[in-house]
């Protein structure tokens, strides 16, 4: 009993550090979100919520973040990717036009 307690214990340690972002990647998501959110028209208007990033690659200062935008109310759904460079969005891509 003690030792499954012992590998529980562990494997969520690791787990959760393996989970854990940078800086750089954690300062890559906020500039694509807020980019999305403040520049693109068809974003401005739906709250925080609606718009979701996740990490993608890294090639040094360059980072891709993959986004997707889902709300109702009014009916948007969207996807596509960042790229970041040195925490500023250098290119947008949106797959659904």
């Amino acid at each position: 009993m003690l030792k499954s307690l012992v590998l529980s214990a562990v494997l969520v340690a690791s787990a959760s550090t393996a989970f854990a972002l940078d800086r750089q990647t954690t300062n890559a998501l906020r500039a694509c979100h807020d980019y999305l959110w403040n520049s693109v028209p068809a974003f401005s208007k739906l709250p925080n919520a609606a718009i979701s990033v996740y990490p993608g690659s890294t090639n040094g200062n360059v980072i891709t973040v993959n986004w997707n935008v889902s709300w109702d109310q009014p009916n948007i759904r969207a996807a596509g990717n960042c790229t970041v460079i040195d925490e500023n969005v250098e290119g947008f891509e949106d797959y659904t036009q």
